[in-house]
């Protein structure tokens, strides 16, 4: 096994893990909808339809990222091919559509706590994307 493949079945695992999580979260949205709006009144009436579907959005780029990804990890596509391209792309999409529902999701609890984490969040996606075009 090379190490194309190896880091595929890594990222393979990562991806397939995040996208499990956020369905599960999408499901607990779904059947307790109460818990997130006892906790702050002042929501609009969007908030959870927004949660919901983003949460089933992220999922969805996830779950399709992994699978794609199980042929490219076997060694069946090369890196190269225009499949693998667009399962690391899915995957790219899914990483930050988590990242952009983790603030949302600590809103009614911690408004400051969301604030920080956005903050954190757009500092580090910077850095990152600073990066990447360097290389």
């Amino acid at each position: 096994m090379g190490k194309v493949e190896t880091f595929y079945g890594n990222t393979l695992f990562v991806t397939t893990f995040l996208g499990g999580i956020t369905f599960a979260v999408m499901i607990l949205l779904i059947q307790s909808p109460s818990n997130i709006i006892s906790h702050s009144a002042h929501l609009p009436s969007y908030y959870l339809k927004l949660l919901i579907t983003g949460a089933a959005m992220t999922s969805v780029f996830l779950i399709v990222a992994s699978v794609g990804m199980i042929r490219v990890a076997a060694g069946e596509k090369t890196v190269d091919h225009i499949f693998s391209k667009f399962m690391n792309l899915f995957a790219t999409i899914g990483y930050f559509g988590l990242l952009a529902l983790l603030p949302l999701l600590l809103y009614p609890f911690s408004h400051v706590g969301a604030v920080a984490l956005f903050l954190t969040e757009l500092v580090l996606g910077i850095i990152f994307i600073i990066t990447f075009l360097k290389t």
